[in-house]
């Protein structure tokens, strides 16, 4: 008995643990980077131009998942796609265009984490080339896609069903005439997409092969491609998974292919927020129970800054001045230092100090004299 003939009850405890995994994502990181923005937002502004698209595209990226991808994935929750026809075809067909869009914010946070190193410099015609393909395939598929999930042979089946009475199932198209079977089209959707994420995740290693990368320094760049990979391959591997039930089995469960479409989605959201630095998100859970991190008071604090009370009577290391004219800089008076520079910037003028020296040698010469 394969794995399509389990109905909607078999997998309530996946959608539940999943939904509650999407809310507490979602609204963590959308916090996080919105507040990132509202309080840097002149310094961001007036920044440099990559670094605002950065900012702007994630913080899009965590505000699309929040107002659409929580919505529909409520409405998934609550309503079963195992009612009747009409509804399986209106949650289908919705679930194509929203996996879509956030595949497609997902992308742009990608492209502009590439431009943050200057290596990209060297590759603009790469990235113009990948740019247009995102922001060409994305909107083609939003318009195609759906109308070809329209055009399937849904059907309720009511036999056979483990763990429930209802499974809702498509077997066929009918759009094209060699795109009547499902898996050629699941086929052609996931390479198109892998070719999409093969490019992005190109320029997130190109750093790596230049002459002064260092793993030691350059952990950012480590980190996104760790992460990029892990949203590129998951995303890859669900959509083959998906046609190669559909030529064993014959017919696709739409509803155990929704819950792992957006269990993928989920998995990309919380990657792509990964490229951050923990310290990043540190900070945001400081500032919201009341406190400075660690790093934060240590510039701040004079007294937990290192150095920053120097001896007097220790000269610095690298410095070839005697220890005694140190001393004597730093214990002479600022108005004397002053007064002795403004008149020795007058011509014709003498110090008071070697005035005062010049007359205290006479009168003991004239003392002597006398004497």
């Amino acid at each position: 008995m394969g794995r399509s003939v389990y109905g909607r009850d078999a997998f309530e405890d996946f959608r539940t643990c999943y939904v509650i995994l999407l809310l507490t994502a979602t609204a963590f990181f959308s916090a996080a980077h919105a507040v990132d923005v509202f309080r840097r937002w002149k310094k961001i502004k007036t920044g440099r131009r990559n670094s605002f698209n950065l900012k702007i595209s994630i913080l899009a990226c965590n505000l699309v998942a929040l107002f659409i991808l929580i919505p529909f994935v409520m409405v998934h929750y609550f309503i079963s796609v195992d009612d009747d026809v009409y509804t399986c075809r209106a949650i289908q067909m919705a679930s194509s265009d929203v996996y879509i869009v956030m595949n497609f914010v997902l992308y742009r946070v990608l492209l502009y984490r590439s431009q943050a190193y200057d290596v990209m410099k060297e590759y603009s015609r790469f990235f113009s080339f990948v740019w247009w393909a995102v922001h060409t395939l994305c909107p083609l598929l939003l318009i195609i896609l759906p109308i070809y999930l329209g055009t399937g042979e849904f059907e309720i089946l009511t036999q056979d069903v483990n763990e429930g009475s209802r499974m809702c199932v498509v077997r066929r198209f009918t759009l094209m005439p060699f795109l009547t079977e499902g898996w050629v089209a699941g086929l052609m959707v996931a390479c198109m997409d892998f070719a999409v994420s093969l490019g992005c995740l190109a320029l997130l290693i190109l750093p790596i092969f230049q002459s002064n990368f260092r793993l030691s320094t350059d952990v950012g760049v480590v980190r996104n491609i760790v992460f990029s990979s892990i949203a590129i391959f998951s995303t890859f591997g669900f959509l083959v998974t998906t046609s190669v039930f559909e030529v064993t089995e014959g017919f696709w469960s739409v509803g155990f292919l929704l819950d792992l479409g957006i269990f993928d989605v989920i998995m990309n959201l919380i990657c792509i927020n990964l490229c951050w630095p923990i310290s990043f998100y540190y900070k945001f859970v400081m500032l919201c129970l009341g406190l400075k991190p660690a790093a934060y008071k240590d510039s701040k604090n004079p007294k937990n800054r290192k150095h920053h009370v120097i001896p007097m009577d220790q000269g610095s290391k690298g410095s070839k001045k005697p220890k005694k004219s140190f001393r004597f800089s730093l214990t002479i008076p600022t108005r004397t230092r002053q007064q002795q520079t403004a008149s020795l910037g007058r011509p014709g003028s003498t110090p008071k100090s070697i005035t005062a020296r010049t007359s205290v040698s006479r009168f003991n010469s004239k003392t002597k004299s006398r004497s």
